[in-house]
């Protein structure tokens, strides 16, 4: 958040962002104007169960086909390796077409895209 700063604010990061409004599923935080999501997955939340094993791999199928690129980080990766898992983000963004989103707010503090816009020429 540090880096790039709040959406909301002006910068790119938003937080529990549900950008499909044909599918339920939603992102911890993303780099919304890169299509870059990240998934904070913690082994007693999303490695306990098959069937929540394979729900992950679904959501993770989606995104990819619609163009996203998804991060899957632990919270031991936050706390010890941060710089790392922010070097990973930016040089990801470098490979990703910058689009302007817009957002609105879901209840709960969720966002949901409302319209893309065609990349900038050149970017």
């Amino acid at each position: 958040m540090s880096r790039w700063g709040r959406f909301y604010s002006g910068g790119e990061v938003v937080w529990e962002l549900q950008p499909f409004s044909d599918s339920g599923y939603r992102l911890d935080a993303a780099v919304v104007n890169y299509r870059v999501g990240l998934e904070l997955d913690g082994w007693q939340f999303h490695g306990k169960t098959l069937s929540g094993f394979k729900e992950d791999r679904k959501k993770q199928l989606l995104f990819c086909r619609r163009g996203w690129l998804l991060f899957r980080i632990s919270n031991d990766q936050v706390r010890n390796s941060l710089d790392d898992v922010i070097e990973a983000v930016e040089e990801a963004m470098s490979f990703q077409v910058r689009r302007e989103v817009q957002l609105y707010q879901l209840p709960k503090g969720w966002s949901r895209i409302v319209e893309n816009k065609e990349p900038t020429p050149g970017q």
